[in-house]
């Protein structure tokens, strides 16, 4: 994050300010933390690593897979950011354009497993974030595709 400042704010006095706003954002609840994570995910690929996989980007990655279990709408949330930036990855190419979702995928199922589920009911539980999202969101389409 503070590369992420230093490139967004120019003078250092801002920087700190602006840090200790996001902390106590972050930190004012759970509602507010993971989201935030993703935000975070976001700034740290776009701005602060400057368009590449560093480990903060993937330790981002697999904090999202964690959050992934926490609530639907999380899921759906680290879906898009993830999307957004292996897509980034898949078009910029390079030897390692794979490696952000392949550890949110591996993170999400360890995640899965060290939860005490097997790994075999894990297509169920895609299904029933889809179904989730359908009875929340009001989606009709969707449901044909999930019953």
């Amino acid at each position: 994050m503070w590369q992420a400042a230093r490139k967004l704010l120019p003078r250092p006095l801002p920087r700190l300010p602006w840090l200790l706003t996001i902390i106590a954002v972050m930190g004012a609840s759970a509602d507010h933390f993971f989201p935030m994570i993703a935000v975070l995910f976001l700034v740290s690929y776009f701005v602060g690593s400057e368009r590449s996989v560093t480990p903060t980007v993937l330790i981002l990655a697999a904090v999202l897979a964690a959050s992934s279990l926490v609530k639907i709408n999380l899921f759906l949330q680290a879906l898009v950011v993830g999307g957004a930036v292996s897509l980034d990855q898949a078009i910029r190419g390079g030897r390692f354009r794979f490696i952000v979702p392949l550890v949110y995928i591996i993170s999400l199922a360890g995640f899965y497993l060290a939860a005490g589920q097997h790994l075999g009911n894990f297509p169920a539980f895609v299904l029933y974030v889809g179904a989730g999202l359908h009875r929340v969101r009001g989606c009709r389409g969707f449901a044909r595709t999930v019953h």
